[in-house]
């Protein structure tokens, strides 16, 4: 099975930047390990590894096939390719609109859209 769609993300690159004052210069994140590692020295003291480390969008909030099927031996990663692919993609228009809506309404209709993004976070 090739690399392609097995380092899923359950928060998208897209929704992450939106947290980063300017994500077109800085590409990072500070990330918290709850569980840090546990390094031992040629003493054998415990050192515990740091718990908060900055770590690109890429490497952040993913876990590795997530969304993969396993079934009798085939592995199959069309729910990460398909169906949150185009979930993906109408979601960040619909939160991009929501986050810029003004008054009047420009008659776009981003809440159906919205609605299946907060339907598959809850």
């Amino acid at each position: 099975m090739s690399g392609e769609y097995r380092n899923n993300h359950y928060v998208p690159v897209w929704y992450q930047k939106r947290f980063v004052p300017n994500p077109d210069s800085d590409y990072e994140l500070f990330y918290l390990n709850l569980n840090p590692p546990v390094f031992f020295d040629s003493k054998g003291k415990a050192h515990t590894g740091k718990a908060i480390r900055k770590l690109g969008f890429r490497h952040c909030f993913t876990e590795k096939d997530l969304y993969t099927i396993n079934f009798q031996g085939v592995e199959s990663k069309i729910i990460e390719q398909y169906f949150f692919g185009e979930i993906d993609k109408k979601r960040r228009l619909a939160v991009e609109q929501c986050a810029n809506f003004s008054h009047p309404w420009n008659g776009s209709d981003f809440f159906k859209d919205l609605l299946l993004y907060t339907c598959q976070i809850i």
